[in-house]
């Protein structure tokens, strides 16, 4: 197939364990841009934890999708940027917090914690905000972000359950077994990867996407080839055309010299 563009999720497919870009696959993405063939992100993070990782490869050729599906970024400007009011969901997020799940609120460059949990103080250096719980305000504030985590996922299951009366008026996605992620209304990766292929002119037959896990689904469904890395969750591995024998960044690589030799 004749691959025009390539587009990846970035936690659990191209992170190494210290959150960077191997040189390895940095090698390749460079290799694709020697092609004339543009490397982009889908992903759930937002542009303040993204923008970093495209230090020390090609200049972007294209926008790369945040937030779920949320966000369109191109250098500085943001192409698409929406965002929602959390305010009718404070009763479900309330008593899951009373739960000990942390929902947490994004503030600008910051993470704010509903109520402080002991992985929301454990975590504070990491993500910056999660020391400060947010005030009574954030009902009624726009956000671009909403998560409910739990280390080892528990009540994520009845939370998702609770959440799906509002699927009309919010993107309700289980990112992984412990993390919920709610952004605006009918924000997928599907419809940002078909929103970067239209800005693009880029047919979707021509795209390939890779990812390990269920939000990137229909990204994968909706490109000509969608491949998954080997510590893909089943139900992305039952959706990808190709799923590489490798896990993470090894897999992507794989993949990438795989699918475009």
């Amino acid at each position: 197939m004749d691959i025009q563009l390539v587009v990846s999720d970035i936690d659990g497919t191209l992170l190494r364990q210290e959150r960077t870009l191997s040189p390895a696959l940095q090698e390749e993405i460079w290799r694709l841009d020697r092609r004339g063939i543009p490397f982009t992100f889908a992903t759930g993070r937002l542009p303040f934890e993204t923008d970093g990782l495209l230090e020390g490869l090609p200049p972007q050729r294209v926008p790369y999708v945040g937030g779920n599906g949320s966000i369109l970024k191109w250098g500085n400007t943001l192409l698409e940027d929406k965002r929602f009011l959390p305010g009718p969901l404070q009763s479900i997020a309330e008593r899951y917090a009373a739960l000990g799940v942390t929902v947490i609120f994004n503030d600008g460059d910051l993470e704010r914690p509903l109520r402080s949990t002991p992985w929301s103080r454990a975590h504070a250096e990491v993500f910056p905000g999660l020391d400060s719980p947010a005030g009574p305000e954030v009902w009624n504030r726009e956000t671009r972000r909403m998560y409910f985590y739990h280390p080892e996922g528990a009540h994520l299951a009845d939370c998702l359950e609770d959440l799906r009366p509002f699927a009309e008026e919010y993107a309700v996605c289980l990112q992984d077994d412990r993390s919920i992620q709610i952004s605006a209304a009918s924000c997928t990766k599907a419809q940002g990867v078909q929103i970067l292929a239209r800005y693009c002119g880029i047919p979707r037959e021509r795209i390939l996407c890779i990812g390990d896990s269920y939000n990137d689904i229909s990204m994968l469904q909706y490109a000509g080839i969608g491949a998954a890395v080997e510590n893909a969750c089943a139900a992305l591995k039952e959706a990808a055309d190709y799923v590489s024998p490798l896990p993470c960044w090894e897999g992507a690589v794989q993949i990438l010299q795989t699918l475009i030799p």
